[in-house]
């Protein structure tokens, strides 16, 4: 009985590990990704170009 209780107890401690280690990274993910998407995919197109005949061809 001992052993089936210590052995229990080291895989309750390991899957507190993982969901630790699980939710880190998920953070990390879901920060990253808001980084990327919030980045200007294109500065160019952020210049306004004037000209000076608005009606011209």
């Amino acid at each position: 009985k001992h052993f089936s209780t210590s052995l229990r107890n080291k895989v309750q401690k390991n899957c507190d590990n993982m969901a630790v280690g699980f939710h880190i990274t998920a953070a990390i993910l879901m920060l990253a990704f808001a980084i990327v998407y919030a980045s200007d995919p294109s500065p160019l197109q952020d210049f306004c170009v004037a000209i000076g005949d608005a009606d011209a061809n």
